[in-house]
């Protein structure tokens, strides 16, 4: 079989994502390999496509796309991989239609976008595994793919007690915009993901590390295991969140302008390098936050912590919020790009609850609260005044 490792860049060159430095291991594994004919059987498996309810005008159409592909990246490898592709097509599609033989689907084109809009696991040694293409009981390196009500699919890794010593192994896992992800960590800490997070943390927490730590850009809801020796440390570019065993939900996306932690139950201690605010701890119910204008200053509040965490029960709940605040929630919920050009209706605020609506369902009711109009063209979304 071919390595783990070359299947990886072979993906990635399929679908236009590979850098230099990793074509230039690919054209050297393909120099060392020039006859190996597992290209072709590679080929075979995981990029055709079925051709049983194919027309010509379909076939030739796909064709021509991977012959301009070919000319595009002019490499041996690739006029060796698109040439099994094309073979493999026109014969099937010739049997086909020749002796109208209903032939079985055997194959399946990759979508060169889908790596965009699928959650990801980057394993320590650079190799990126594709959660949505695994099974319940799949191995992903340390981790097992396991069944999760509400996300469908959970990342699990084996618990351990802390004992063992050693120098920490991290994995990342990327959630794009559209989903949400559970991950339970080797601590048995519990980590949900909301939509367009990144995380970055141990495959196991070591004895000889004091802090449990790991690194966030996004949003993600705690569940803490208790460990007094060893606290959990969340970490992003503005705040620092240290706790022993809590429930909180810790939001932290670049560009938001405020990185605040709510807390659920427990109690957390919560730090910023620079901040004249010294150490600020929270009690269930509070808030911490701080903005990328005042970076110097924690500030702490009182809140309903239902509308930060709605999210993670699939509704988004909106208490007195501007429709431009709005709109960025909406954007990572439903992967959309929204514009609006109607300032007026950016500045309103609003107090909403939304559970399992389209995108069109929600528009359609803040437009009876405040006239508008939109349209929408694939992904994007423009708002704007309505005309008189």
């Amino acid at each position: 079989m071919i390595s783990e490792r070359i299947e990886f860049l072979f993906v990635k060159f399929m679908n236009d994502d590979i850098n230099s430095s990793e074509m230039e291991e690919l054209n050297i594994w393909t120099e060392n390999n020039p006859n190996d004919e597992r290209i072709a059987q590679y080929v075979n498996i995981h990029y055709t496509t079925s051709l049983a309810t194919a027309d010509k005008n379909r076939m030739r159409s796909l064709k021509d796309s991977l012959l301009k592909v070919e000319a595009k990246k002019k490499t041996y490898f690739f006029r060796y991989a698109v040439a099994a592709v094309v073979v493999l097509f026109t014969t099937s599609y010739l049997v086909n239609d020749i002796m109208n033989y209903q032939i079985e689907p055997v194959l399946e084109l990759v979508d060169n976008t889908a790596s965009e809009n699928e959650i990801t696991l980057k394993l320590a040694d650079g190799s990126v595994k594709y959660i949505g293409r695994l099974t319940n009981g799949d191995s992903v390196g340390e981790a097992k793919i396991a069944s999760n009500v509400k996300t469908d699919k959970q990342l699990t890794y084996d618990k351990t007690d802390l004992s063992i010593e050693g120098e920490l192994v991290y994995n990342e896992l990327t959630v794009p915009r559209g989903k949400v992800f559970s991950l339970e960590l080797s601590d048995g800490t519990v980590v949900n993901l909301n939509s367009g997070s990144w995380i970055k943390y141990p495959e196991r927490f070591m004895n000889n590390h004091k802090n449990r730590e790991i690194f966030i850009n996004g949003e993600a809801y705690f569940d803490v295991a208790k460990n007094k020796e060893h606290p959990f440390v969340v970490n992003s570019k503005m705040l620092r969140t240290t706790v022993l065993g809590t429930e909180f939900n810790f939001t932290a996306y670049d560009n938001d302008e405020v990185t605040s932690v709510v807390l659920v139950e427990g109690k957390v201690m919560v730090e910023s390098e620079g901040s004249k605010t010294g150490i600020v701890y929270l009690k269930p119910n509070q808030r911490a936050y701080i903005s990328k204008l005042y970076k110097t200053i924690i500030n702490k509040e009182e809140v309903n912590v239902n509308k930060y965490i709605a999210w993670k029960l699939g509704e988004m709940l909106f208490a007195d919020d501007m429709f431009s605040e709005i709109i960025e929630k909406l954007e990572r919920k439903y992967n959309v790009s929204i514009e609006s050009t109607y300032q007026e209706l950016n500045n309103k605020r609003f107090t909403s609850r939304f559970s399992g609506n389209t995108i069109e369902e929600v528009l359609e009711v803040f437009k009876l609260h405040s006239s508008f109009e939109y349209d929408i063209k694939g992904s994007t979304i423009k708002i704007y005044n309505k005309k008189p």
